[in-house]
């Protein structure tokens, strides 16, 4: 990947990022709002009617109580509600007229226990319900506060001292006081046919209130509030409800975070809170990061269509989509408790040891948001692959698509195998006709039932045979190929293999080929060691010859009879020895170093035609003396290739050299340039001044002439130069004969 698009890529995540961060932040923002908003309604918070059946419980518990604190002695809660009831023969209930199913539900959750076997009483039912309700009042909810005051002696019970000061006359001089001190507040005036008055209320619709209180209680009396449904009117008719009483609920600003109350009335206030406009700040700005999924990766820059998190699975996609709308409610509850300051008493509830600082709050607020806002983005900008093409998104994006994509490419598979299935293949006849036979035989032991066990023994020993024979035949066959191997292995190049081996045979024709290919590195490494061995005589003989006649010129300069004359034409003889000598040095010392690739290039771009013209001119001297007369035929425009210059130079000026030596002299040399579009071809074409019946494949290894007497002053290195410098620079070089006529071509590609 290159860095331009990975800088787009950077910025097209960096935009995201931001989209994200900007709805999670502008949600943040419009917490104080909304909350401001929730305040402003000062509507009641909407409480379920589980807790208005609680009040209903509460006012007969409460009645109870009142009641034996007014005639000081404990009483049973049925000689309050249905006195004189005992006695009369209705108290006794049969048990077939009762669910047993709810009678045992209700010994569990009222703590009262049925003792009789055959009966039980109504009294005493109603006395376990209400010591149930008692306890549940006192233990499970003690955020509910409560003060019942007997209308004309004033003899009250309370929970809260506080709320004593709240009395109902008093009520309109402590309004203030009653705001700052409860969250919600109620005084209730019941009747005794079980119907309420609401004397005031505080953050409670009176109406709305009622309306619950009579869909719960008048509607469903006391017995279906225990839950017995098969009592008859009489009963009903027998009950002393609450009356002449006023009983105030309140619930205080500062709640146990570990009841029933606080569980509902928060879950309620922050539905509210909700109701108030954070449910429209939420889905508009989901909208807003819904529609930048859907539009961003139109901006073709920003490679959005490219980030794996936008090539998920459809099926994946969906569910982070769905659980970051489900984290709604999370959501609104957390901005509710965030807003209103009781976030901290919120996670302490919640497990958390130490309240978290502020800022931590904050940054907590954030994450979740930007999580869920996370969620949505990258749900949407997969989803949206499909405007690429529904049928290829549902093959490429979805689960089930690749499932039943691979399914259906193994079936085909299977089919084409089937298809393919060559029945006179010698590997596939045995099988084909065992699975054929196998097929027939089983279902005729189907069709024979109990006597097919017989017929399946025959079938497993005429099989294990089959199979035996069948095996023992492949042994045998794979032992004559292992034979075969082992004769290999020890050099045996020449071993036959003409015997058939059956389903062995593809990898007899492989060791055939491995046989042919033996022998080919065989012949290939002897005519290498011969050639080894001339190139080492080649070398020995050429450097050899001008290194004696070194010593020989010297020893005769050593005469001290030498002449002035003769001592001048010793120095030139040996100034041309030795310089033959360094020079052939020189060229073995670069072929070798070419041939071992341990050459550094330097490429450019130069024109061929241009470096013709100057090899030209700078061997104008030997080109005239040869007596050789050389054609250039070049292009008028420049042919450009990519190639080392001083390597390149090297290869033309060796083969012109070359036909300066060997070309006969009186005859036309032909250099030629083509351009053949992405590759260039030059020609160099003379007629040679000796026969030639050398290998042409040889000519161009070291230290071999086409003068196989030596007697030249080449070194047998100038074609090997020329080779190696080309194939270095991934060219080919390749040498022609055609009678006197000898042809070079080299090869480059632009």
């Amino acid at each position: 990947m290159d860095t331009k698009s990975r800088s787009n890529k950077a910025a097209g995540v960096l935009i995201s990022f931001l989209v994200v961060a900007l709805a999670a932040v502008a949600v943040f923002v419009s917490y104080p709002v909304v909350y401001q908003n929730y305040t402003r309604s000062n509507e009641q918070p909407e409480e379920m009617s589980d807790f208005v059946r609680q009040i209903y419980r509460a006012n007969l518990v409460l009645y109870w109580e009142l009641q034996e604190r007014m005639q000081q002695e404990m009483l049973r809660p049925s000689e309050v509600l249905l006195p004189g009831f005992e006695s009369l023969e209705q108290n006794v209930l049969e048990m077939d007229t009762l669910d047993s199913e709810y009678i045992l539900e209700f010994e569990q959750d009222m703590y009262f226990t049925v003792t009789e076997q055959d009966s039980v009483t109504v009294t005493g039912l109603l006395d376990g319900a209400l010591y149930a309700w008692q306890n549940e009042l006192t233990e499970r909810m003690p955020n509910l506060h409560y003060l019942i005051v007997d209308d004309e002696s004033g003899t009250c019970i309370s929970s809260d001292a506080d709320l004593r000061i709240v009395n109902p006359e008093s009520i309109p001089d402590v309004e203030s006081y009653i705001q700052e001190t409860f969250r919600c507040l109620i005084a209730l005036k019941p009747y005794s046919d079980g119907s309420i008055s609401v004397e005031y209320s505080y953050r409670y619709d009176e109406a709305s209130f009622v309306s619950y209180y009579r869909a719960n209680t008048l509607e469903n009396n006391l017995w279906d509030e225990m839950g017995i449904y098969y009592l008859g009117p009489e009963y009903e008719e027998s009950l002393v409800m609450p009356s002449g009483v006023t009983i105030i609920y309140a619930i205080p600003n500062e709640m146990i975070l570990s009841d029933r109350i606080s569980s509902w009335f928060g879950q309620s206030e922050a539905i509210n809170f909700s109701y108030a406009g954070f449910d429209n700040v939420f889905f508009a700005t989901a909208c807003f990061v819904a529609l930048c999924a859907l539009l961003l990766p139109v901006v073709k820059r920003l490679s959005l269509g490219e980030l794996r998190l936008a090539r998920i699975p459809c099926e994946l996609a969906l569910t982070v989509g769905i659980v970051a709308l489900a984290m709604y409610d999370v959501v609104y509850e957390m901005a509710y408790h965030t807003a209103s300051g009781s976030f901290r008493t919120y996670l302490m509830d919640g497990g958390v040891p130490e309240p978290f600082p502020s800022l931590l709050l904050s940054a907590f607020n954030l994450a979740v948001l930007m999580v869920v806002y996370g969620g949505m983005y990258v749900s949407v900008l997969s989803l949206r692959q499909v405007l690429e093409g529904p049928g290829r998104y549902l093959r490429e994006r979805t689960l089930i698509g690749r499932l039943i994509g691979a399914v259906a490419r193994k079936l085909k598979k299977c089919w084409r195998a089937l298809l393919d299935l060559d029945l006179t293949d010698s590997s596939n006849r045995p099988i084909f006709l065992i699975v054929a036979v196998n097929f027939v035989i089983l279902a005729l032991m189907c069709s024979v039932w109990v006597f097919g066990i017989g017929v399946l023994l025959v079938y497993s020993i005429v099989l294990f045979l089959l199979l035996r024979k069948y095996a023992g035949e492949i042994r045998r066959k794979y032992a004559v190929l292992l034979k075969i191997t082992r004769q290999m292995s020890q050099g045996n190049l020449d071993v036959e293999m003409d015997e058939d081996v059956g389903l062995f045979n593809p990898l007899k024709y492989e060791l055939q080929e491995i046989q042919r290919g033996f022998r080919k590195a065989v012949e290939e490494e002897v005519k290498s060691q011969n050639m080894k061995t001339e190139l080492i005589t080649n070398v020995s003989h050429d450097l050899k010859t001008p290194l004696t006649a070194i010593i020989t010129y010297i020893d005769l300069m050593k005469d001290p009879n030498l002449t002035p004359e003769d001592r001048e034409q010793y120095l030139g003889t040996l100034d041309r020895k030795a310089q033959r000598l360094k020079n052939l040095i020189e060229d073995l010392f670069e072929v070798s170093k070419a041939s071992s690739r341990n050459v550094t290039l330097t490429l450019a771009d130069i024109d061929l035609c241009a470096l013709l013209k100057q090899v030209e001119f700078e061997l104008s001297d030997k080109i005239e003396a040869s007596g050789i007369e050389f054609r250039f035929r070049l292009p008028e425009e420049k042919v450009i290739a990519r190639l080392d210059s001083q390597k390149t130079y090297r290869i033309f000026e060796n083969l012109i050299v070359n036909i300066t030596k060997y070309g006969l002299p009186g005859t036309r040399a032909y250099v030629d340039l083509t351009d053949m579009g992405d590759r260039v071809s030059i020609v160099l074409k003379n007629v040679s001044a000796a026969e030639m019946d050398f290998d042409t494949t040889e000519i161009t290894e070291r230290f071999v002439r086409g003068d196989k007497s030596r007697n030249t002053e080449g070194s047998g290195l100038g074609l090997a130069i020329v080779k190696s410098f080309t194939e270095l620079q991934g060219g080919t070089f390749e040498i022609l004969v055609d009678g006197d006529l000898f042809k070079a071509v080299v090869g480059f590609w632009k």
